[in-house]
């Protein structure tokens, strides 16, 4: 009889594994118009790599089969169309779903190494979306609303990252005006963008730190978060031979995005892998309007500008 208990919960713990596997994503230094390397292991292709600046039009691109071998994969982005001193986030998806392989912290373009020429012109979206309280900040379990312009086309789908955290996906809303609660802890950055039902984006808003305030009701161990399952790590990186240590320290990162991290004997592993998948089956038991980043659908985040090139290493 114990025995078979053993069998069942060993078994329970290797579909865990299968569906928790560790995915790792190493991101080179971000330079002006220079080639940007993702490096990753683990996850299931397709791949994708969003680029989220600021203020600006995000950049989804679809990572070639050639690309991802063995369980390694490495792509180059042959021109990093942002300007220097542009932040911004990048997110990784697998087949899984949209920002499996999770979201870089901040980072920011640095001044140009090889001295090449791209168009790093900002656009404006065809439609816009207003995220209010107006003029204030957003406030933990306080609501929030999303306004979003006449141009999109319902269902819309808004999406909110957390810098070195989880991205959330509210997905459909139907209607051009959305409200929710910010379920998050005080101190958290949450940035937005918005995509109507025919991949057209409405822009990105700039990263805001959550206030805090005495309500604490709408927060749980399900809450999102920059410290679950995946996190982000910047340092610094010289942009260029001839820069000297300092100034490239204050130029240039690198972000480290990790998957899944393990330590400990292997009974104590195996009980934290099963409460990692107790807690994931609990966040999919959520609102039906609140979709977890691996349920939702990355091909339907458009790439906005059809002339941007990427190339695989």
């Amino acid at each position: 009889m114990r025995s078979s208990h053993f069998v069942r919960f060993f078994t329970c713990i290797a579909l865990c594994l299968s569906v928790a596997r560790a995915f790792s994503v190493t991101v080179g230094a971000p330079t002006q118009c220079d080639p940007l390397t993702v490096s990753w292991t683990g996850g299931q292709a397709p791949f994708e790599i969003l680029l989220t600046p600021y203020f600006e039009m995000y950049q989804n691109i679809p990572v070639p089969a050639s690309a991802f071998s063995n369980g390694k994969g490495s792509y180059s982005i042959s021109q990093l169309s942002l300007s220097s001193g542009t932040p911004f986030l990048l997110t990784m998806s697998d087949a899984t779903g949209f920002g499996s392989g999770g979201t870089t912290n901040n980072l920011t373009v640095g001044n140009p190494v090889a001295n090449n020429q791209c168009n790093t012109a900002t656009s404006s979206p065809p439609y816009t979306f207003a995220l209010t309280p107006n003029g204030q900040q957003l406030t933990q379990c306080e609501q929030f609303t999303v306004t979003v312009g006449s141009g999109a086309v319902l269902p819309v789908t808004i999406t909110q990252l957390i810098p070195g955290g989880q991205a959330v996906v509210f997905n459909p809303v139907n209607s051009l005006t959305f409200t929710s609660v910010v379920d998050v802890n005080a101190a958290t950055n949450l940035l937005y963008f918005v995509t109507d039902s025919e991949g057209i984006q409405g822009g990105i808003s700039k990263s805001q730190q959550v206030l805090g305030s005495s309500n604490s009701s709408c927060l749980s161990s399900n809450s999102p978060s920059s410290t679950a399952g995946m996190s982000a790590t910047a340092t610094a990186s010289p942009t260029s031979s001839s820069s000297s240590s300092s100034s490239s320290s204050s130029s240039s990162n690198v972000a480290l995005i990790a998957g899944a991290a393990g330590g400990g004997g292997a009974v104590l592993v195996a009980l934290i892998i099963l409460g990692m998948c107790l807690l994931r089956r609990r966040k999919a038991s959520r609102s039906s309007d609140v979709m977890s980043s691996t349920k939702s659908h990355p091909r339907r985040l458009q790439r906005a500008d059809p002339n941007y090139e990427a190339s695989p290493s």
